[in-house]
């Protein structure tokens, strides 16, 4: 349709409308920009989370399959009370079941063992194991406690 020679349309946006929902798309992906990355740190988070949890069960299943070793490690050694800072377990006693290779990420075991009166009495170790990261070695993932049990002492 021609109007005064000029073309007139009806159907379509205005240049207003356009650079309204642009300015609109805009803001909200502005908002909404910094949760991605946030959102790749929690499931890298949580992946991990995940993988300690189900690595600390076989690493008791590792630990309790080797408890005569360890038993007779420890019963050759001065186990010191749990009220002072527990014994280090030597990774030479457990071999490589103390590491562990998962989705590419390294991680592995600490051991630490320690005996109130009342263990000593029954011959019972108590063993905390604390499972570690190698990309960050400070940060303990996950921990749980097993007791080993050895000779009781009269």
């Amino acid at each position: 349709m021609m109007q005064d020679g000029r073309l007139s349309n009806n159907n379509g946006f205005t240049l207003i409308e356009i650079i309204a929902s642009i300015a609109i798309l805009g803001m909200v992906i502005v908002v909404l920009l910094p949760f991605f990355p946030q959102l790749a740190d929690w499931t890298a988070s949580t992946d991990n989370q995940l993988v300690a949890s189900n690595l600390l069960n076989g690493a008791v299943h590792n630990v309790t399959n080797h408890e005569d070793v360890l038993v007779n490690y420890l019963n050759s050694a001065s186990v010191p009370a749990c009220t002072a800072d527990a014994m280090q377990i030597p990774e030479s006693i457990l071999g490589n079941a103390v590491t562990y290779k998962v989705n590419g990420k390294q991680f592995s075991l600490a051991l630490s063992v320690c005996q109130s009166t009342d263990e000593v009495n029954l011959g019972l170790y108590r063993t905390h194991i604390q499972l570690y990261s190698d990309t960050s070695p400070e940060t303990m993932l996950s921990d749980t406690y097993i007791y080993l049990v050895g000779g009781a002492h009269e």
